[in-house]
C-alpha cells in the first residue's frame, strides 16, 4: 500500500499545472490587449464600462473555477485579475483623464474603497490566504497610487486594523508587512501633500514617525 501510494505521476503533474498557468496568462494577455482596443475606439464611459463588466466576467470565472475539484487551482489567479481589473477600472474612473467619469474626489474614494472591499470580502469568503494576501496589497498600492489626501489615511488606517485582526484571528502572518510596507507607502506621500511635512527637516520626520507609530 505503501509503495501504491509513492507512484504519484508528478511529472505529469507539474506539466499539466505549467501549461494551466501559461493558458492564463495567454488569456489575461488577451484580455489586456481587447481593453487596449475598446479603449481607442470608446470614450470615458465605455472604457469605465467595458473595464467593469470585463472584470465581473472574470471574477465570475474565477468563482466557476473554484467550484470545480479539477480547475479550483486555476481559480486563484483568475480571480486575482478580475479584482485587479476592477480596481484599475475603478481608480481609472477619477485619476486617469481619458477615462473619468467621477469628477468629485470624495465619490472616487468611496468608489475605490467599495471595490478593496468587495475584493478582500470575496478573499475571505473563498478562504485563500494568497488571494487575502493579494487584495491588501493591491488594495494598499491602488490608495498610494492616488491623490485623496488625509481621508487616504483613514481608509489605510481601516485596512490595517483589518490585517491585524486577520493576523491574529485566522493565522496569516504574511499580513504584518504586507500592512506595514503598505501603510507606510500611503503615510509618507499623503503627509507631504496634505501638511507640507518633508523627511528633510528632522524635528518633522520624529513628529511625522511618532504619528505614524
Amino acid at each position: 500500500r505503501a509503495q501504491k501510494l509513492i507512484h504519484v505521476r508528478p511529472p505529469r503533474f507539474l506539466g499539466e499545472r505549467l501549461f494551466a498557468y501559461v493558458g492564463m496568462v495567454l488569456v489575461v494577455l488577451g484580455g489586456a490587449f481587447f481593453l487596449k482596443y475598446a479603449a481607442q475606439h470608446s470614450g470615458p464611459w465605455g472604457r469605465v464600462a467595458v473595464g467593469t463588466l470585463a472584470g465581473a466576467a472574470v471574477v465570475g470565472a474565477g468563482e466557476f473555477l473554484r467550484r470545480r475539484a479539477r480547475l479550483k487551482a486555476l481559480s486563484i489567479p483568475v480571480t486575482a485579475g478580475g479584482w485587479a481589473l476592477l480596481l484599475y477600472t475603478a481608480y481609472a474612473a477619477h485619476a486617469v483623464p481619458a477615462s473619468r467619469v467621477v469628477s468629485d474626489a470624495g465619490t472616487g474614494l468611496v468608489l475605490l474603497a467599495a471595490v478593496a472591499g468587495g475584493m478582500l470580502t470575496h478573499a475571505l469568503a473563498a478562504r485563500s490566504r494568497l488571494l487575502t494576501a493579494f487584495a491588501f496589497a493591491v488594495s494598499y498600492f491602488a490608495f498610494a497610487a492616488t491623490d485623496f489626501g488625509p481621508q487616504t489615511l483613514g481608509v489605510c488606517t481601516v485596512l490595517a486594523l483589518a490585517g491585524a485582526w486577520l493576523t491574529r484571528s485566522q493565522r496569516q502572518p504574511e499580513l504584518v508587512p504586507i500592512g506595514l510596507v503598505g501603510f507606510a507607502v500611503n503615510y509618507w506621500p499623503t503627509l507631504e501633500r496634505s501638511f507640507g511635512i518633508h523627511a528633510a527637516d528632522p524635528a518633522q520626520t520624529a513628529i511625522g514617525i511618532v504619528t505614524a507609530a
